[in-house]
């Protein structure tokens, strides 16, 4: 892999943070990406985020993103230029950094491979794919079904319908896996039911900070997501 600088801490880069509401999971599920990002200078150039739910990482960073969407959004982040699906299946390697996290999940467990091979032909140097595993996460959201709420939200009832994941989906051969990060169950369990919500870019950089100082992405059983960085061989 590419050397990569050393990071420090994200109070040196709040001014790259916006000040956009998120929740904690949200915070949780993108510090690695972040990172990846900080490290990374002068080696990312551009990045697409593909199939985001919600603003996804524009909801963090106010730098410029490429977004693949299903659909065009009512409204989009200022730093965001939007793609079609369709408009960036027909596009070529055009980015240095690409991201979907969860969005396999949008696809049948037999096409989701076909997906993921699709993004490693995008990609001109790493991609970062996530996904919950079923051995813990159909438990975990099944009990989502037992909070006293109205209806079932979009990523459960999507997770029951498309259906789950048992392990890693290797890409094809023209990328190789640096790392892997996993989300605890407890931890998922938590900030999926806390209210917290936070928009302070000096709140985010500290959170962040300890999230990169805990370890809490570190090995740790059981696991309801894992997220992989892949890199492009030579």
């Amino acid at each position: 892999m590419q050397k990569l600088k050393k990071f420090a801490s994200y109070l040196n880069m709040i001014k790259y943070l916006t000040d956009t509401p998120v929740t904690i999971g949200t915070l949780i599920r993108y510090e690695p990406i972040i990172r990846l990002i900080v490290e990374s200078s002068g080696v990312i150039g551009s990045i697409t985020e593909v199939l985001p739910n919600g603003d996804g990482l524009a909801a963090l960073l106010n730098i410029p993103l490429n977004q693949v969407t299903k659909s065009p959004a009512s409204r989009k982040p200022r730093n965001v230029t939007e793609l079609t699906y369709d408009a960036f299946v027909e596009r070529g390697k055009d980015s240095d950094l690409l991201v979907s996290l969860d969005g396999p999940m949008i696809f049948p467990l037999n096409e989701r491979k076909g997906f993921i091979d699709l993004l490693a032909d995008h990609t001109k140097k790493f991609l970062v794919t996530s996904y919950p595993l079923e051995h813990c996460a159909l438990d975990v959201d099944s009990f989502g079904l037992l909070t006293p709420q109205d209806t079932l939200s979009r990523d459960l009832a999507g997770n029951f319908s498309m259906g789950y994941s048992t392990s890693e989906m290797l890409p094809k051969n023209s990328v190789r896996k640096i790392t892997e990060w996993n989300e605890p169950t407890l931890i998922h369990l938590m900030a999926s039911y806390s209210n917290l919500v936070l928009a302070s870019p000096i709140l985010k950089a500290k959170i962040l900070d300890w999230i990169l100082e805990s370890q809490v992405l570190s090995d740790s059983d059981p696991i309801y997501r894992k997220t992989f960085l892949y890199e492009v061989v030579p």
